[in-house]
């Protein structure tokens, strides 16, 4: 690049639930003096991260998935090339509503990602004249990242009679 070497330093970002493996290989890439960083895919994993990138002069972290509102500006080191969960949530939400959707159900993932553009879709819903009859800001209605099985969960926002169901998760 730029008539300069280049060579590649493969590492695992994880995800939320397991911190320590992208602390581990933040140090790692760090330690190799690496002149940019792609990843990580996790906005709660850039998040945990990101203090240790900035910290090292010169560094640069690109994320190609991070969408949380609290990433945008938060670094002259970082970049993304997702759009922020706003975005997102004003497509989704306006398309809910003008497809006659007036009574929206949320499934919720509980981490950044999902609360964020949970919280963001619901604001557009409710703007436009709908409600969130399950899974709202504050409810505490969010599902953990570890949960494998959700028949609870679909049964529960079912009996709030949604005439739409977001899903909001990885």
């Amino acid at each position: 690049v730029l008539g300069k070497p280049t060579c590649t330093v493969d590492t695992d970002s994880s995800d939320t639930d397991n911190p320590t493996i992208g602390n581990s290989s933040i140090a790692k890439l760090l330690q190799a003096k690496v002149s940019a960083i792609l990843g990580a895919e996790s906005s709660s994993v850039t998040e945990n991260v990101l203090s240790k990138v900035t910290a090292s002069p010169g560094t640069v972290m690109i994320s190609p998935a991070n969408t949380d509102d609290k990433l945008t500006g938060i670094s002259k080191w970082y970049f993304r090339t997702a759009p922020n969960n706003t975005v997102e949530a004003n497509a989704l939400g306006s398309q809910i509503i003008s497809d006659g959707h007036t009574k929206v159900g949320i499934l919720v993932f509980n981490d950044p990602y999902g609360t964020n553009l949970r919280d963001a879709t619901q604001k557009v819903v409710e703007k436009n004249g709908g409600t969130v009859t399950y899974g709202a800001t504050g409810k505490g209605q969010e599902f953990p990242s570890t949960q494998t099985t959700f028949s609870s969960d679909v049964s529960a926002v079912l009996a709030t009679k949604p005439d739409a169901i977001v899903i909001d998760a990885f």
